[in-house]
């Protein structure tokens, strides 16, 4: 197969925001049973749409594989074998480091509110 990196890459990431996604949701069931209700402004504010629509991070992965393997075949400029994998890898840590921020912040308003 031609373009397995990019399926592999594909699959990782949607792997990655499908997890990251179940977690931040996770994190923020188990902050809702610890956190005052008449919480103002609302701790919560910026991870509950997170955990609410995350997955429509999802086509990032198919819109990278799709314009990173139309580029290749059309001998882009930019679009060598070596900088779709790159650029493929940046995007991966990207939403990994997203996610891991999101977690990381629930925990710490866990820990503040404890």
């Amino acid at each position: 197969m031609e373009y397995r990196p990019h399926t592999i890459l594909g699959l990782v990431r949607i792997l990655v925001i499908l997890v990251g996604n179940w977690s931040v949701r996770t994190a923020i069931a188990g902050l809702e049973n610890v956190l005052a209700p008449d919480l103002y402004p609302d701790p919560l504010r910026f991870l509950r749409p997170l955990g609410t629509y995350g997955w429509f991070l999802i086509p990032i992965p198919f819109a990278w594989m799709i314009l990173s393997i139309l580029g290749e075949r059309s001998r882009c400029w930019w679009a060598s074998k070596r900088t779709t994998i790159l650029s493929g890898l940046v995007v991966l840590a990207l939403l990994a480091a997203f996610f891991t921020w999101s977690v990381c912040s629930a925990w710490f308003i866990h820990s503040k509110v404890v």
